[in-house]
């Protein structure tokens, strides 16, 4: 992903796509939402503007997964820190409901730190429990926590 688009976080990659797909102009983006937040998604949107119509629409491509992810991409290989990060503000229920959707390979990795969180809290006994929520959700969920971010 081209610089510019990767440190973005999940919230101004999704803003950047639909400003993108709208035609809008940076200088629009940057008036409406101002600071650091609408440089930085201006300066994403000028940069889109500069590609050749294929680079557009590979950057465009590659935002849509991105913000349609639930699960980044290495999320099996992250560290515990970028885990535990991502999972200590979250609620016992948003947890076990993350722990529910991982897919297998995700969840060898991810499911010791989130034992770890609850152990801390001690509320490792409500894993045991069914998922709070629908697997639609859950998935939603994940992506909430983990999405838009690679480890």
């Amino acid at each position: 992903m081209r610089p510019e688009l990767a440190t973005l976080s999940l919230d101004e990659k999704g803003f950047v796509l639909g400003a993108a797909l709208a035609r809008s102009t940076p200088a629009d983006i940057s008036a409406r939402l101002g600071g650091e937040t609408g440089a930085r998604c201006a300066a994403a949107l000028e940069t889109l503007a500069s590609e050749s119509r294929a680079g557009r629409a590979a950057a465009l491509a590659e935002l849509i997964a991105v913000c349609r992810r639930a699960v980044p991409v290495g999320l099996a290989q992250a560290s515990q820190t970028w885990i535990r990060t991502r999972l200590a503000p979250q609620t016992t229920l948003t947890i076990r409901a993350v722990l529910a959707a991982l897919p297998p390979e995700a969840l060898v990795t991810v499911r010791p730190v989130a034992l770890a969180v609850l152990r801390e809290r001690a509320e490792e006994a409500a894993l045991s429990d069914p998922p709070p929520c629908t697997p639609a959700g859950a998935t939603e969920l994940c992506r909430a926590v983990f999405g838009g971010d690679e480890p």
